[in-house]
C-alpha cells in the first residue's frame, strides 16, 4: 500500500461505526505515515488530508563513527591517564595520613586559631597532589605556612634533630658557631666564625674568633645558603670534614693566610654561661655573666656561677645576653627566679582562647631550701638579637625591680612554640601562646624591649664591656643604678621598708587594694 491513498470510509477523518474500524484506520494510518510527503495522489483523501504534525520522513539513525584506538596511543605521554600500582597507591594513603597529621596537630595546638579559615585550608589541602616524597614535603610546608606566624614552621627529620640537640645542649660537629656578612637573596657572602666551643675540635685545631671560612669539603660557601653551611658542618660522630679558612695578618698590613684543617666530628656538650671577676675603680669586684642561649643545663650552669662570683665579694652583676635567641622557657624562668624575692610575677602567659596563667617566683622547693642567690644589684646587656626566652628574663629582671637594662632595643619575639615531631620523623614548630612582662605589656614583632640606658657597639669581651659600663667614674655609675632601682615600683611591691624586695602583700595591704590586680594597674604605666 506504499504510495497509494487511503479508502474514503478508512480515512482518518472518518467517522468509524464501530470499534474494529477504528482499530483498522488507526493501523492503516500510521502505515501511511511512513510514505514519503512527495508521493503522488490521485484522490482528494491522500496525505495531504492528514494533520501537518503527521508531514514528517522516519530516517534510519546512523551510528556515531569511534575513534580509532591507535589515536589513543600516539598522543604524548604528559597526556595518557596513566594506571597506578598498588605501590604506589599505598604509598599515596600514607603520605595523606602523614599531611593529616600535621593538620590536627596545627589545628589543636595553634594559638591564633581563629585567624585561620580551617574548612577552606582543609579542602584546599585534600586537593593537592601526593605523587611522590617531594610533594609530601611542598605540601607540609605549605600547610604551615598559611598559619600567617613566622615561628610557626616544618621542620625536616635533619632540622628536628637539631632543634634537639640545641635544647639538650650538645653538638655533634666541630664547635663553630658563624655568622654570614653581606647577604645576598637567600645567599651567603661572608661566613665569619663568630664562637669557638671550649674543647670542641675547632678549639684543638687552634681555630679563632674572626677566622673567615671560605670552603667546606672542598666546596666554597659563598654559594651556600646558611642552612646548608651548616647541615655540612655538622653530621656524625667520628665523620670527617675539611674546613678551608683564612685569617688577616697581625698588623694588618699585609695579605692574610689561607689554611687547611682536617676535623673530626665528635659529640660534646656545649657551655651556655661563662663567667670571670672583673675589678672596676669605685666599686669594687663586679661579677660578669654571659648567657648565650637557655639550654637544659642553664640553670643550674647560672647558679653555680653566681654563687661562686658572690663567694668571691661580687657587689655587682653584669648578665650579658646580647646575641641570645632564646630557648627553653622553663629554664629561663629558672633563671629569672634565681634573682628574684619570693612571690613575684615572673611572667604572664595568653593561650587559645585566651587562657590567662602566670608563672611566679619562690614556690618551689629549690627556694624554700637555698632562697635566690644574690640580692646585690643588676644590669642587664642586650641587643637587637636578643630575642624570645631572653627577652623574657630581661623583663622579668626590670619589672620587678632587680636589674637596669643596657643597650640596644631587643629583637621584639612575645611567643612560644612548641616542638612537635611527626609519625616519620619529622616535626614542626608550633605557637602555642603569647607572653607578656609582669607589667602585662607585649613584646611585639619588631619592638622588643627599650633599654633603660641606649649602649651602641659595646665591647664582645666582659673586660672591655665593663670598662665601657663603669670607666673611671664608676661610683657615680654604681649610685645611678642603685638610685634607679631604689626609686623603682614592681608590680605587687610598695616603696618603703622593704625596698626594692618588699613584700607584694605588705604593699597591697597599705594602699588598700584588694589584690594583685589593683597593684598592677597602678605601676603597669610606661616606662
Amino acid at each position: 500500500m506504499t504510495g497509494a491513498a487511503l479508502p474514503a470510509f478508512l480515512s482518518p477523518t472518518a467517522t468509524a461505526s464501530n470499534g474494529l474500524s477504528k482499530s483498522i484506520a488507526a493501523t492503516l494510518a500510521a502505515l501511511a505515515i511512513a510514505t514519503p510527503a512527495s508521493a503522488p495522489s490521485s484522490t482528494p483523501t491522500s496525505l495531504t488530508a492528514l494533520p501537518p504534525s503527521h508531514h514528517f520522513t522516519i530516517r534510519k539513525p546512523t551510528s556515531r563513527s569511534r575513534l580509532p584506538t591507535a589515536f589513543n596511543l600516539s598522543l604524548p605521554k604528559r597526556f595518557r591517564r596513566q594506571q597506578k600500582t598498588p605501590e604506589q597507591l599505598q604509598a599515596e594513603r600514607h603520605r595523606r595520613r602523614l599531611l593529616n597529621e600535621a593538620w590536627g596537630v596545627l589545628r589543636e595546638r595553634f594559638v591564633d586559631e581563629g585567624s585561620i579559615n580551617w574548612t577552606r585550608l582543609q579542602f584546599r589541602l585534600e586537593s593537592r597532589k601526593l605523587d611522590t616524597d617531594q610533594d609530601l614535603q611542598t605540601s607540609l610546608q605549605w600547610l604551615f605556612s598559611h598559619a600567617h606566624d613566622p615561628f610557626t614552621r616544618y621542620l625536616s627529620a635533619d632540622q628536628l634533630d637539631s632543634v634537639k640537640n640545641d635544647i639538650d645542649g650538645e653538638m655533634c660537629g666541630v664547635g663553630i658557631v658563624f655568622y654570614a656578612e653581606n647577604q645576598g637573596w637567600r645567599r651567603t657572602r661572608r661566613v665569619v666564625i663568630k664562637n669557638v666551643v671550649r674543647k670542641s675540635p675547632a678549639a684543638d685545631a687552634g681555630l679563632l674568633i674572626g677566622d673567615e671560612i671560605t670552603a667546606i669539603d672542598m666546596v666554597d660557601v659563598r654559594r651556600m645558603t646558611f642552612d646548608e653551611a651548616t647541615q655540612r658542618l655538622l653530621g656524625k660522630e667520628g665523620k670527617k670534614v675539611l674546613i678551608s679558612f683564612s685569617r688577616d695578618a697581625p698588623n694588618g698590613n699585609e695579605n692574610g693566610v689561607e689554611l687547611n684543617v682536617l676535623l673530626t666530628r665528635r659529640r660534646f656538650s656545649v657551655p651556655t654561661v661563662t663567667s670571670e671577676i672583673l675589678e672596676a675603680p669605685g666599686v669594687g669586684a663586679i661579677g660578669y655573666l654571659q648567657v648565650r642561649e637557655f639550654t637544659a643545663n642553664t640553670a643550674s650552669q647560672t647558679r653555680k656561677a653566681v654563687r661562686e662570683m658572690t663567694e668571691r665579694q661580687a657587689k655587682v652583676f653584669v648578665l650579658d645576653m646580647r646575641g641570645n635567641p632564646g630557648g627553653l622557657v622553663d629554664k629561663a624562668v629558672e633563671v629569672a627566679k634565681e634573682f628574684l624575692d619570693r612571690d613575684r610575677i615572673v611572667v604572664r602567659f595568653v593561650g587559645r582562647h585566651g587562657a590567662k596563667t602566670m608563672e611566679r617566683s619562690g614556690w618551689r622547693f629549690f627556694w624554700r631550701r637555698h632562697g635566690h642567690v644574690t640580692k646585690e644589684p643588676m644590669i642587664v646587656i642586650v641587643d637587637s638579637e636578643t630575642a624570645s626566652a631572653s627577652e623574657l628574663v630581661a623583663a622579668a629582671l626590670r619589672d620587678n625591680c632587680r636589674a637596669v637594662v643596657v643597650g640596644n632595643s631587643t629583637f621584639g619575639k612575645g611567643s612560644v612554640q612548641a616542638i612537635v615531631q611527626l609519625s616519620d620523623g619529622a616535626g614542626a614548630a608550633v605557637t602555642v601562646a603569647r607572653y607578656r612582662t609582669p607589667r602585662d605589656k607585649s613584646i611585639e614583632m619588631g619592638r622588643g624591649l627599650r633599654p633603660d640606658l641606649v649602649k651602641r657597639n659595646l665591647s664582645e669581651d666582659g673586660a672591655g664591656v665593663v670598662h665601657e659600663l663603669f670607666g673611671r667614674a664608676g661610683a657615680k655609675r654604681m649610685r645611678w643604678v642603685v638610685g634607679r632601682l631604689d626609686k623603682c615600683v614592681a608590680p605587687g611591691c610598695v616603696q618603703g621598708k622593704k625596698g626594692r624586695m618588699g613584700d607584694a602583700r605588705a604593699g597591697a595591704k597599705a594602699r588598700g587594694e584588694g589584690g594583685e590586680a589593683g597593684a598592677v594597674s597602678k605601676t603597669g604605666g610606661k616606662r
